[in-house]
């Protein structure tokens, strides 16, 4: 399976490096009406604007309170992450970088997935995710489309460090995952627990995905984590699952499966 590209606008996004793009002086940078840049937190506010496209963004975008629920499109953009937990007012991310989260982040709480709870009925497309402790985190229903998610930040001491989620679903999610690939390796060193793809209580569907995760002999490290005892199902079709799952919410239909 394919790693998937990313569209460009006037630049490839593809060769700008973390240093050239992470902490930019963007007093040059004209960003549109109705979002707000915040050097100092290195965040952009989303407030009235419905549309971000075709840019580099330097930090966190973010929706906030107070602003109406007119529901945000971010494409072609690239940026370390996206944070809509208090609004669910971003529902759909296309053709997207997010990636660069500083290790400080990813170890600092909850709210470390490259993409953090989506509106309702989401819809996330050719998107590159990694460099966070997690892909997406969601409690929403949603599709996520040609997408790799992957190569996240494991950071701290074993057992305290790093958890490690492909996708976290919590209660009420329903999921579906087409044409994705999913992958981690994780050495020796590694302070991490990493669950995969992890259902809290919700539903996920995944149709011809690839799930690869690497790991040396005896650490605790799943492709795919049925958590809770309330959790619905995790379906896969014609899916490649490398690496062990654990769980009893699984239905496999046409999979591979390898060590």
């Amino acid at each position: 399976m394919d790693q998937v590209g990313i569209k460009t606008a006037e630049e490839d996004l593809k060769t700008v490096g973390v240093d050239t793009w992470l902490w930019t002086d963007l007093s040059s940078h004209t960003y549109p009406e109705g979002t707000l840049w915040d050097a100092t937190a290195k965040r952009l506010d989303i407030r009235t604007a419905t549309l971000l496209e075709d840019m580099i963004v330097p930090g966190t975008i973010v929706t906030r309170n107070g602003y109406g629920g007119a529901l945000v499109t971010v494409r072609n953009v690239r940026a370390q992450d996206i944070w809509t937990f208090e609004t669910q007012r971003v529902r759909i991310v296309e053709d997207c970088e997010i990636t660069g989260m500083p290790e400080s982040k990813v170890i600092g709480g909850w709210g470390q997935g490259a993409i953090n709870i989506l509106a309702n009925n989401f819809e996330v497309r050719r998107c590159i995710l990694e460099s966070a402790a997690d892909g997406l985190q969601l409690n929403t229903t949603g599709i996520i489309e040609d997408t790799f998610i992957g190569n996240l930040t494991v950071a701290g001491d074993p057992g305290t460090g790093t958890h490690n989620d492909f996708i976290q679903a919590y209660g009420g999610t329903n999921v579906t995952l087409t044409h994705c690939w999913f992958y981690q390796l994780c050495d020796s060193g590694d302070g991490s627990h990493l669950n995969g793809i992890f259902s809290d209580g919700g539903s996920v569907t995944c149709v011809e995905c690839a799930v690869e995760v690497y790991k040396p002999a005896g650490q605790s490290n799943w492709t795919l984590h049925t958590g809770k005892a309330n959790a619905v199902d995790m379906t896969l079709t014609r899916c490649l699952i490398r690496g062990d799952y654990v769980g009893d919410e699984f239905i496999f239909v046409d999979c591979d499966f390898e060590d």
